[in-house]
């Protein structure tokens, strides 16, 4: 299983709607910038459940208003 943006284009608009920047954003979750804008820019695609516990809290949203946990299927299992 593994965590990952239920819609990160609403995501994103959350940010601008909220004045959030990138560099804000990386700032308050400990992150490069890079980092960071590899994560919304959907490069990164699996969140580790630290960094998505830390991104809901500092946006003072609920974990599963933003976030999804997806079963991995494996092939021949």
């Amino acid at each position: 299983m593994f965590i990952q943006f239920k819609d990160l284009d609403k995501f994103n608009e959350f940010l601008l709607r909220n004045g959030y920047t990138r560099s804000d954003l990386s700032k308050k979750l400990g992150i490069t910038t890079v980092a960071c804008g590899r994560m919304l820019n959907g490069k990164l695609s699996k969140i580790s459940p630290p960094m998505a516990t830390k991104i809901a809290g500092v946006l003072g949203q609920d974990f599963d208003d933003i976030f999804q946990i997806v079963k991995e299927v494996r092939a021949g299992g």
